[in-house]
């Protein structure tokens, strides 16, 4: 298969909110899937819906929280419970200190 890429800005609330974005590439035979920022926990469930149809896959490698707003972190919770991922980038203090409740241990 060739290389390519898929990017998908995913609209998560209104025009005031952010995006959930997710990408999956591949190079040769090897693929993954990355996520950044998850939007709302309302809208978390089609997100993640968009992930496994579109992609194919449970499986994402990179979740990357770029801050603690509920536009940008709070869907992950879910995404986070019901997806296997391989790593969690995050600005530590700040999500630490306002997510961890929302972020229950895999």
């Amino acid at each position: 298969m060739s290389d390519f890429y898929e990017l998908d800005f995913f609209p998560v609330h209104s025009s005031d909110s952010g995006d959930a974005i997710s990408i999956k590439f591949q190079i040769g035979s090897q693929w993954e899937v990355h996520v950044i920022d998850g939007g709302f926990e309302s809208t978390a469930a089609d997100f993640e819906k968009h992930i496994r149809d579109n992609y194919g896959t449970d499986y994402i490698n990179r979740v990357i929280v770029t801050h603690p707003d509920q536009d940008h972190a709070e869907g992950l919770a879910t995404i986070l419970e019901n997806m296997r991922v391989g790593a969690v980038d995050a600005p530590a203090v700040e999500l630490r200190a306002r997510a961890a409740s929302a972020l229950r241990p895999l």
